[in-house]
């Protein structure tokens, strides 16, 4: 019986071999997670492939085995070297160690994309002959730097926002990273959370063991060459000191601007008829000024490995002003508008990130604002002057907390809650008698569920229940939402990625454009906001197929029943300017490219064409209009410390209003050179536009009501001429940590 009892259990442990998973985790030298890396089984006798699997968004994986003794795990990844690694303790930590500069060629595959995000692992290549992260930034494949605003572009995005690590900092601080600080580029779509109102967004991830200084200086100068000169100055100073607890940094900024405009307008009210003399772009009769003083500090400390806390204060002051003169077609005085104001906004914050193991991680914040702005509005119609000063104030919180779970390697999901809370507030400054008043509370709870089914197929779904409880001097509401999340990811085959997403959003009035506060803009019009607006919920579908290195097509769909939109209409004698919500659908249709040619050329490309559509619950026929636009950027790299660049951007536009229609257009020509100075610490950029002409310069604005009409033109001529020189100045002593392998693994080159 014995004997018997013996064979059983010897037949039985083959089996349990045979069901063996080997669980691990793939990481940098880090320690943050690698995804997408390939872990192969093999044969230990002559390196037979087994079998494989890739690691999910956290670096984990599961694979079995049959005979450990005998196997061994083969763990490459693009930008890190192949690593051998022995099947041992379970679970398997890895680390993987990058490439040198001469072993990295940098190539598409650098980047790793699934249904969420994409993911640009920053390598010695791509810092190569890189002064900061703009430079930087624009070796990356689908993203390019406009150089004459800096503004980041992705396909069809113009103006892309930056974050830093998930939380906001000083722009400049960004733009001036030394590019060895920074690791790896994620590119966001669709997040949830506290940057959900944005269709996408840029975050930069550190490296958790540079340890140094860098100062960095900048100073950019923009000047129109038609009289009167445009300009535009703007310089600034970044710091950032690293130890192996804390990271300081900051920056303080100062800019100046000044832009002229040629406008005019023409309007009549029953049998009143009033002309303005025409524009002269040569004779401009509208100015705007603005000086911004920016100053953010921030330090973060290293409780642990896997806890940092933050700290940051931003402080921004703004001084502007505007004013447009008027003449009659006799060119006699006919009136003047003038506008002033002044803004402070302050803003402190805390912020944590962590991760309790290699499957909780946790990160929260909790941010105050405080806005204030003095406004003094006067116009001036021959004799006859209206006089308004008003001041408006702005008390808002937030808090938010975020949980991530990873079950396993295929299946992650996030849960999280945002509270904000805003009191704005508007006061007549003379008598300090209160204007109007808005308060609101809003709570955000949304989760999502990321399923990786294979390396080339995932998916993500969520959703957020939202509850906003808003009271003003005219009503109270409380209104429920729920906003829905799908995303979705396909790799047919090497060369093609399909992406789908469903998302939406609700983006609530803000104080001007609920104030009752009114003001006067010509002998008949007038201007205040809608007390009873409702919140915008915008629905968006949108599809996009990538050909690997050859164009990418991307399809939208938007509409909203709640756009918030301008509205004219007569009371009494005077004709008002308010807003109101109305139905609207907007559809997109678009192709760009990367190309990189022989010689150090790169091409950049984007072209679309949208349609849409306005109307209100009363009107039963569509307002159509449509907007088409081309954008090309070419890049030569004629030498190692010298780029040659050349741009090319037509936009048109004929959009639909509820009452009439509007009309704008954007051509810019620009070419330029960039070089690197002083042993590569300064990068300088010379840039100049070129008036052209394939499109009408003349924008105008078209309103048409029962006994009202009022047409306003400009002439966009003014500033189609600029050269513009910017400097940027980086110095710096500091050094990564040596890559440490806690695995007795072999490398292979």
């Amino acid at each position: 019986m014995k004997r018997l009892l013996f064979i059983i259990i010897a037949l039985q442990f083959p089996i349990v071999l045979i069901a063996q998973v080997i669980s691990g985790r793939v990481r940098d030298a880090e320690g943050e997670p690698i995804s997408y890396a390939n872990v192969a089984l093999c044969q230990k006798s002559d390196s037979t492939l087994l079998f494989g699997v890739v690691t999910n968004h956290d670096g984990c994986f599961e694979i079995k085995v049959e005979d450990a003794e005998n196997s061994f795990l083969r763990v490459s990844c693009v930008g890190f070297q192949v690593q051998n690694v022995e099947i041992k303790k379970v679970p398997i930590e890895i680390i993987l160690i990058p490439l040198t500069l001469s072993e990295v060629i940098v190539t598409a595959d650098m980047v790793k994309k699934d249904a969420s995000s994409e993911v640009y692992y920053i390598t010695d290549s791509l810092r190569k002959a890189c002064i900061n992260s703009l430079q930087l930034l624009d070796k990356l494949q689908g993203v390019k730097i406009n150089w004459m605003t800096e503004a980041i572009k992705i396909g069809e995005y113009q103006d892309v926002p930056i974050m830093l690590e998930g939380r906001d900092v000083g722009l400049e601080y960004i733009r001036n990273l030394n590019p060895k600080r920074i690791r790896k580029i994620e590119i966001l779509r669709y997040p949830k959370g506290k940057y959900g109102d944005a269709p996408i967004v840029m975050n930069v991830i550190l490296s958790n063991t540079y340890i140094g200084f860098d100062i960095g200086a900048h100073a950019k100068g923009m000047l129109a060459l038609r009289k009167k000169h445009s300009y535009n100055a703007d310089e600034g100073l970044t710091y950032t000191y690293a130890t192996k607890k804390w990271n300081m940094y900051g920056d303080v900024g100062v800019k100046n601007k000044l832009q002229f405009e040629a406008v005019s307008y023409e309007q009549t009210y029953k049998d009143i008829r009033e002309n303005t003399a025409m524009e002269d772009y040569n004779k401009p009769n509208a100015s705007n000024s603005l000086t911004n003083l920016n100053f953010s500090v921030g330090a973060d400390y290293k409780i642990s490995p896997q806890h940092v806390l933050s700290l940051q204060t931003w402080i921004n002051s703004n001084k502007g002003k505007n004013k447009k003169t008027y003449n009659d077609i006799t060119q006699s005085f006919l009136s003047n508008s003038i506008g002033k104001y002044h803004a402070s906004n302050i803003t402190t914050g805390v912020y944590y990130r962590g991760s309790i193991n290699n499957k909780l991680y946790l990160s929260g914040d909790v941010t105050y604002n405080y806005y204030n702005v003095d406004e003094n509005k006067q116009y001036s119609l021959l004799t006859d002057i209206t006089h308004q000063q008003y001041e408006g104030k702005k008390n808002y919180w937030r808090t938010n907390a975020d949980v991530r779970y990873i079950w396993n390697d295929r299946l992650s999901s996030t849960i999280g809650y945002t509270f904000t809370n805003k009191n704005y507030t508007n006061y007549d400054r003379p008598s300090n008698a209160r204007l109007f008043s808005y308060r609101e509370s809003r709570h955000d709870a949304y989760f999502s569920i990321n399923v990786d089914l294979t390396k080339n197929f995932n998916f993500v779904v969520g959703s957020n229940l939202l509850y906003v409880d808003e009271k003003n001097d005219v009503l109270s509401d409380g209104n429920f939402s729920w906003i829905p999340l799908v995303k979705a990811f396909w790799r047919p085959f090497k060369l093609m990625s399909i992406y789908a997403n469903y998302y939406c959003d609700v983006q609530h009035p803000n104080l001007d454009q609920l104030s009752v506060v009114t003001y006067q803009r010509n002998t008949f019009l007038w201007h205040k906001g809608n007390p009873e607006l409702k919140a915008k919920i915008m629905h968006y579908m949108q599809y996009r197929v990538d050909l690997k290195n050859i164009i990418q097509l991307t399809y939208l769909y938007k509409h909203s029943s709640r756009e918030i939109t301008p509205w004219y209409y007569i009371n009494g004698d005077r004709v008002i300017e308010t807003l109101i919500n109305g139905d609207y659908v907007h559809q997109y249709i678009g192709l760009n490219g990367n190309y990189t040619l022989p010689h150090n050329i790169e091409i950049n490309f984007a072209a679309n064409y949208q349609w849409y559509k306005r109307r209100t619950e009363e009107q039963t026929s569509w307002r159509d209009g449509h907007t088409w636009y081309l954008d090309i950027t070419a890049t030569w790299q004629a030498h190692k410390r010298l780029a040659f660049v050349s741009g090319y951007f037509l936009r048109y536009d004929k959009e639909p209003l509820l009452q009439g229609e509007r009309y704008g257009q954007s051509e810019q020509l620009i070419l330029g050179a960039q070089t690197s100075l002083l042993k590569n610490k300064l990068s300088m950029m010379l840039a100049i536009a070129i008036p052209t002409s394939a499109i009408s310069k003349r924008t105008y604005n078209k309103i048409i009501i029962p006994d009202y009409q009022y047409t306003t033109w400009n002439n966009d001529k003014v500033n189609n001429a600029i050269v513009q020189l910017s400097f940027r100045y980086n110095i710096g002593k500091g050094k990564a940590s040596k890559w440490q392998n806690t695995n007795n693994s072999e490398i292979e080159k």
